[in-house]
């Protein structure tokens, strides 16, 4: 599984302690506590975490 960072969240650290979830699920967790967003590329086991759009 590969994560890719958007710009700006190279310093953005987060240590959680998961077992028995799909890395969807980890995925969520961690949107649901800090502002980021992730999305998978195709089919792959890559996930690009970028932060979330900023509303109007």
């Amino acid at each position: 599984m590969n994560f890719i960072l958007k710009e700006g969240l190279e310093k953005k650290k987060v240590t959680v302690f998961l077992s028995n979830v799909s890395a969807e699920e980890a995925l969520d967790i961690l949107t649901s506590i800090k502002d980021v967003s992730y999305r998978r590329i195709k089919e792959s086991n890559n996930y690009i975490v970028e932060p979330k759009p900023k509303g109007p």
